[in-house]
């Protein structure tokens, strides 16, 4: 039958369960769904809801499911201490291995068909052989119930994860153990892998998700939301998908840039915990299983990145009172030229702010602002930073203070920079000098001060941490990758276009009090920037705004060198002969580079 998008509703519900659905699985060709349940029974689906077959074999509760790639057996594992194959074509158990005294909590099948995993309460991981149902390995060294298992998509590596709070990284050709991967704070539930293959999710009982990369094998980024214990985790389409304790599956995407995760969706799903969650082949639909004793399908939208709640930067400015402190900070960020993205991070930044509670520690704004030189960092970590403290996350006499390398690197005093930080307690410390850890034989030791030091004073201090994406990822994060962690919100800058390089042009005049003459109407002056842009990227003399602000100079320079007069109109030729001049200055400037390197 298959999933036909056409004739599904939004929500689509399935009932038949006697208790709780713990785990789900849809057929690789797109025909069926499977359940399984505390009811002890697995429960085959058709795509409009009718249960065509119940699997009854199980004496306990159903714990676990997979499905094999090529679409001809079934793996279920219960607390009856069985691991069972099916065969799909007959819906009948061909196999069952029985273990001694634990159950399957977990399995997981290669993308060859070839060998099931199944984590068991005994602190073990098995491997079994599809073809004779063999146990053909026990793999040990987690100390705890091994909840959850993956394989990646090239076979190569499986992935276990534990109530030890450890997940365990197996190479398949010999099976043994090559990695150990400590983050989580509390148990880990549930893992799930890319279809790349170059990011593994892992969720706890805690509710946070964390992102390893598996080059290195190593976190890149911690995802909140989820206010219970994650559950389950799936992906499919470039998509995460999360369930959890708190009733609500949340999507996640990676807009851009692919390490910056987002939430995108939340979905009350259902009225009692999610337990369970997959998507269909053709990853048109969701589903999932939950305490309530029913499955739901849901279609997956088009979806686009918009603040989880709701709110735009203008939504907060309108709400609050006119005299506001926070609105007039929020109000100067509004009426920067450009910024659109940094504008809604802004906001959900703020939002969260107000609504702050002590006890939630992730939610204190130690923010990333990434980007080229002159395009606006450092004003608007200046204004977020008042309306921070404004809104009661910090006190009312903290201090905007500029860090810079003098301050934080010694040869002569390795502890310079925490005994700086240290006395910026209560502060908001604003870094506009990453680029400085590549420079200098101090980056490391001052990456990872920054990370004990953060880790010990995770609240009543905000830093801000500005610089080039490469300045950030290649150096700050890559000498200590636990530092993303601790900062929550990453606010990405662009180069200027050239319409906003313009507006910004014409606001410097203004504040100068100085016009445009009649020359540069009729598009000519537009026409100038197109012609220039390259001016002012963010890697030349002058970058984006700080490149205008020469401008500016430059062309008053031009003007009154031409008109000899006190008159402060601005004609064309005027803008063009500033251009050229700095065009000339940039050529001049790598002619001497050219010179000196030969």
């Amino acid at each position: 039958m298959g999933f036909q998008q056409s004739k599904l509703s939004y929500k689509r519900i399935f009932s038949g369960h006697k208790a709780a659905v713990r785990c789900c699985a849809v057929t690789p060709d797109g025909e069926y769904i499977i359940s399984g349940s505390n009811d002890n029974t697995l429960r085959v689906w058709d795509g409009e809801g009718k249960c065509v077959k119940v699997l009854t074999e199980h004496t306990g509760s159903v714990r676990c499911c997979a499905i094999t790639p090529d679409n001809q057996y079934l793996v279920s594992g219960s607390f009856d201490n069985t691991l069972k194959l099916w065969e799909m074509k007959a819906w009948s158990c061909i196999k069952t291995f029985k273990f001694s005294s634990y159950g399957v909590l977990s399995c997981a099948v290669t993308p060859d068909s070839s060998h099931i995993l199944a984590g068991t309460g005994d602190d073990t991981l098995h491997v079994f052989q599809v073809q004779h149902f063999e146990n053909v390995a026990t793999l040990r060294g987690h100390c705890g119930l091994v909840l959850c298992c993956a394989v990646l998509p090239n076979g190569e590596r499986a992935i276990s994860g534990c109530s030890d709070k450890k997940l365990k990284v197996w190479d398949t050709s010999d099976w043994t153990l090559i990695r150990t991967l400590i983050g989580h704070e509390d148990i880990v539930r549930a893992c799930v892998v890319t279809s790349d293959g170059s990011r593994i999710m892992s969720g706890s009982a805690d509710g946070i998700i964390i992102v390893w990369e598996t080059e290195n094998w190593t976190s890149v980024q911690s995802l909140y939301g989820h206010t219970g214990s994650i559950r389950c985790l799936s992906f499919g389409n470039g998509h995460l998908i999360s369930v959890g304790k708190d009733t609500t599956m949340r999507v996640w995407y990676p807009p851009g840039y692919s390490k910056d995760w987002k939430l995108i969706k939340v979905v009350h799903a259902h009225e009692s915990p999610v337990f369970c969650c997959t998507v269909t082949a053709n990853v048109s639909h969701v589903i999932t299983g939950s305490d309530d004793c029913t499955l739901q399908m849901r279609r997956m939208e088009p979806l686009q990145y918009v603040n989880p709640k709701g709110y735009t930067l203008q939504d907060l400015i309108e709400e609050m009172d006119h005299k506001s402190l926070t609105r007039h900070s929020l109000e100067e960020i509004g009426g920067f030229i450009g910024m659109s993205e940094v504008k809604q991070g802004v906001a959900e930044i703020v939002k969260k702010g107000i609504n702050h509670t002590d006890d939630i520690v992730e939610m204190f704004p130690h923010s990333i602002l990434m980007g080229p030189p002159g395009s606006g960092k450092t004003e608007v970590g200046r204004q977020l930073a008042a309306a921070l403290v404004h809104v009661g996350l910090l006190k009312e006499q903290s201090k905007f203070i500029k860090m810079t390398a003098a301050d934080i690197i010694d040869s002569d005093d390795n502890d310079l920079a925490w005994k700086f930080l240290n006395k910026q307690l209560g502060n908001v410390v604003f870094f506009d000098e990453a680029h400085i850890l590549a420079d200098t034989n101090y980056g490391e030791c001052v990456a990872k001060t920054i990370f004990q030091f953060l880790s010990q004073h995770p609240r009543g201090f905000l830093l801000m941490i500005a610089g080039h994406r490469e300045d950030i990822e290649d150096h700050l994060f890559k000498y200590e990758p636990s530092l993303r962690d601790l900062f929550p919100h990453v606010l990405r800058f662009s180069n200027y276009t050239s319409t906003e390089l313009m507006d910004i042009f014409k606001d410097c005049l203004q504040k100068y009090k100085w016009t445009l003459g009649p020359t540069t109407k009729s598009g000519a002056l537009k026409k100038v920037f197109n012609r220039y842009i390259q001016l002012f990227d963010g890697r030349s003399e002058y970058p984006n705004g700080t490149g205008i602000k020469y401008l500016v100079k430059k062309c008053k320079y031009f003007h009154q060198a031409r008109a000899f007069s006190v008159s402060r109109i601005l004609e064309l030729k005027d803008v063009v002969e500033a251009m050229k001049h700095m065009e000339k200055s940039i050529q001049d400037s790598k002619s001497k580079d050219h010179v000196h390197e030969v």
